[in-house]
């Protein structure tokens, strides 16, 4: 069916770029658990959110941990979803949505009573370990004590799922950050903000009610860079770096906003310093190597070559291993490429991400059973990897074993609907199957989700056609000839079409059509043919 290589090629050289690196935890806040205590109607509607707000920064000075927000959540890979995680206040509905490198989730109860004071609850689900949990407990005193109180609590959590903080990023952690209780309040308030001009207000008087505060620059920063405002931008994120000192999460945002200024060189400072100060983080290493590029206008070669310059002293940095096996894999050094990849599996074999690149390497060494026995490792780590579900049923069609194919098809579209290659692979396997239905199901799906992708209008008109749906047939082949006009495949079943329907004129104009597009011998004598039957039809 046509197409079929074009997806091959394009599926050998899609080495996937990494995720933000580390654990990757979700915060949820959890639903409120029945009316306020008697007296507390009067308690500050602030105090949640600003103790997801302190959780979500303490969280993000751990190394190697992030706590993603829900839009970052969305550009990831596999689908979890955990719809019954059940407690003694009932059952919490969760979606986490795309999301590769799930770790921990955090569910996060903060409950204000009459005398002020905060209880701050938190569920620590460890989703690598059979979804242990564990419930943590604080009592926050008044507004002062609940940047301390959460500190603890982030403390528990990276503990409890293997990521016991150092004595310096405890310190870190503790360190004062400049925060009145009227900074705090604006910055809880900002959080929860419904529209960006309300955002950026109550940012920008945090910064105002606590000058000295870090994480009050760096949070107003990121408003002024989300708003297009990026020399206010570069100037915020450095009186954050300034008041704070050297954090790895500021210096990563501010590279990103001299990159959206295309000043790439200070781009890649950033990230080097950022890389420096964090070497475990992948989003800071994924964005030098943009940043280089830029600066080396697609020389791959060069690119790698400053990046390995610039990662010299991080031998050790699984991260560092996986991104030059990536672009090592792209250059088609593979064999290179798989040394690398497989160096960063021994550092850190739960990074499902530089797993994947290391199955797809071995796929383009022709290592098959390998690359089979590597995915299935990696959906054994992480089950709702829709990537390499798709590509281990790809690779188990090719071995001619259709069942097992077909499972792990199905199972990549369950996990990721959106996902317009797995239907696209489903679809062709139902149609050398004989499942028609199924078959133009699975490419009404792919249509639906790429209405730009020619071939996917060819795919489902010929299961159309296949099927005696000559009306729908001939629908998708003129969608597919608007996209690429001078398609000699597309008109030349368009014409087969369209003699099925007795149109004949319509056909003998897709026959001419294909006459004006180099046909082959065969094809030209067939046209030829067909044109002359017609004639008298």
């Amino acid at each position: 069916m046509k197409g079929w290589a074009l997806i091959i090629v394009a599926m050998l050289i899609c080495i996937e770029r990494p995720a933000a690196g580390g654990e990757r935890w979700l915060v949820e806040r959890a639903r409120p658990a029945g009316a306020p205590a008697a007296g507390a109607a009067g308690a500050e509607a602030w105090a949640p959110a600003a103790a997801e707000l302190m959780l979500r920064r303490d969280l993000g000075r751990l190394h190697g941990v992030t706590a993603p927000a829900k839009a970052d959540v969305k550009t990831d890979i596999a689908t979890l979803e955990l719809n019954s995680l059940g407690s003694a206040k009932g059952e919490t509905r969760i979606t986490l949505g795309k999301f590769a490198r799930a770790s921990g989730l955090l569910v996060l109860d903060a409950s204000p009573h009459a005398d002020g004071n905060l209880e701050i609850t938190l569920r620590v689900i460890d989703l690598g370990q059979a979804a242990r949990e564990k419930t943590l407990s604080e009592t926050a005193k008044g507004a002062a004590d609940v940047e301390s109180a959460v500190q603890r609590l982030a403390a528990g959590a990276a503990g409890f799922l293997g990521r016991t903080p150092s004595a310096e990023e405890l310190a870190g952690m503790r360190r004062l950050s400049g925060l009145t209780k009227d900074g705090l309040i604006a910055l809880a308030k900002g959080s929860e903000a419904k529209t960006p001009p309300e955002r950026e207000a109550l940012m920008k008087q945090a910064t105002t009610l606590s000058p000295k505060a870090a994480l009050a620059w760096h949070l107003y920063a990121l408003e002024l860079h989300a708003k297009g405002a990026m020399l206010d931008a570069i100037s915020a994120y450095r009186g954050a770096i300034t008041l704070e000192g050297d954090a790895p999460r500021t210096h990563y945002d501010l590279g990103n906003a001299f990159f959206d200024e295309k000043r790439y060189g200070e781009a890649a400072s950033e990230y080097e310093r950022a890389i420096a100060l964090d070497p475990g983080e992948a989003a800071s290493h994924e964005n030098l190597v943009s940043a280089l590029r830029m600066q080396n206008l697609g020389d791959m070669v060069a690119v790698l070559d400053e990046y390995r310059k610039a990662t010299a002293g991080y031998d050790k940095s699984a991260v560092v291993h996986a991104e030059t096996g990536r672009m090592l894999a792209g250059l088609a050094k593979v064999t290179e490429a798989l040394a690398e990849l497989r160096r960063a599996k021994e550092l850190d074999p739960r990074d499902t991400v530089a797993r994947y690149n290391l199955a797809h390497a071995l796929e383009q060494a022709g290592k098959d059973d390998e690359a089979v026995s590597e995915y299935k490792e990696l959906i054994t780590l992480a089950p709702n990897y829709a990537k390499a579900l798709n590509n281990l049923g790809r690779l188990y069609e090719k071995k001619g074993k259709d069942p097992l194919a077909l499972y792990h098809y199905q199972k990549a579209v369950e996990y990721a609907p959106d996902y317009a290659l797995a239907w696209n692979n489903l679809g062709i396997l139902y149609g050398r199957r004989g499942q028609g239905r199924l078959e133009m199901e699975a490419f009404r799906q792919e249509v639906k989700l790429t209405p730009k992708d020619p071939f996917a209008y060819y795919n489902l008109g010929v299961a159309c056609h296949r099927a005696g749906e000559t009306k729908n047939a001939i629908e998708a082949y003129k969608k597919a000839l608007e996209l690429t006009p001078d398609d000699k495949p597309t008109h030349w079943q368009l014409a087969h079409a369209y003699e099925r329907a007795g149109l004949w004129n319509l056909a003998n104009a897709e026959w001419n059509a294909v006459l004006k597009l180099t046909p082959t011998p065969e094809e030209k004598a067939t046209a030829e043919k067909h044109l002359k039957e017609n004639e008298g039809k």
